[in-house]
């Protein structure tokens, strides 16, 4: 008996017998790869994906094992700049390509873990302009994931790491985080300051500067006006110019801890808006 295919049940049969051999010959790939240490990972892998045309690049790129495959060898380098980028001239596209794959596919999976690890290992790969619309769209998940996981505070300190680490070649704290994590801060009864200098102005220990500095303007009496000059002197260091601690006062006035009223031989420094947060441990530097 003879039997006739429609064309619609041809086309999945041949679609499906394409999709086997794809899935066969891309295994033989993806255990040759294998083979190789993480470091030269990706230079091997170029020279496979050299000899492919379009179809096959894409078709590999959207293969789950060797989505799999290169998470893996990206997340176990010790070192990012360790990896061996020899071949690294027109081949950069490619793995930028690649690299955006992944971020959708870990997105799609909801394993935000996974694609954290990623973004901070990954920083030394090809970030182009749509890994940086993909990062945006992440974000918000990126956010309620380590909401789920830990208090405000600490979710806070996560994601600065986490933007710091990816922020390399766009302003993406300033432009795009920033706002997301200042509402989520608001909503948390949480002020944010910028990092400045190196300082946070942790709450905690009361034998830091700060404290020594809050202490100055509000034990001292109005008269003689608050100053570097007065602090130092209040410190015991007398001996010292009034640049000794330049970086340190120039951040504690951009926290809102103290600021700055007057000007001139008028200028005095009182606390600030931020002073009352801060002392009930609800300032997070970002």
């Amino acid at each position: 008996m003879k039997i006739i295919l429609s064309n619609t049940q041809y086309k999945r049969l041949f679609t499906e017998s394409m999709e086997d051999k794809l899935s066969m010959n891309f295994d033989k790939v993806i255990n040759v790869l294998k083979k190789y240490n993480n470091r030269n990972f990706i230079n091997e892998l170029l020279t496979f994906y050299d000899g492919f045309d379009d179809f096959l690049k894409n078709s590999l790129i959207n293969y789950n094992k060797f989505i799999d495959l290169f998470i893996e060898k990206v997340l176990n380098v010790d070192k990012p700049q360790n990896f061996s980028f020899s071949r690294f001239n027109d081949d950069y596209s490619s793995i930028g390509d690649i690299q955006n794959e992944i971020i959708t596919y870990l997105n799609e999976k909801g394993d935000y873990k996974t694609l954290i690890n990623f973004l901070i290992k990954g920083k030394f790969l090809n970030f182009n302009d749509t890994t940086l619309e993909l990062i945006i769209d992440s974000l918000p998940n990126i956010l309620e994931y380590y909401d789920s996981l830990y208090e405000p505070k600490k979710v806070i300190k996560n994601l600065s790491v986490l933007v710091r680490n990816i922020n390399y070649k766009w302003n993406l704290g300033n432009r795009y985080f920033y706002p997301i994590l200042k509402d989520y801060a608001q909503k948390n009864g949480i002020t944010l300051i910028d990092k400045n200098k190196g300082y946070t102005f942790k709450k905690g220990d009361e034998g830091t500067l700060i404290r020594s500095l809050i202490n100055y303007i509000k034990e001292v009496p109005v008269l003689p006006k608050k100053n570097r000059k007065g602090f130092l002197d209040y410190l015991g260091l007398k001996d010292k110019t009034r640049g000794h601690y330049s970086s340190f006062w120039s951040a504690a006035l951009k926290s809102g801890i103290i600021q700055k009223v007057g000007s001139g031989k008028n200028t005095t420094y009182q606390l600030g808006p931020n002073y009352e947060n801060w002392e009930k441990g609800n300032i997070v530097a970002f």
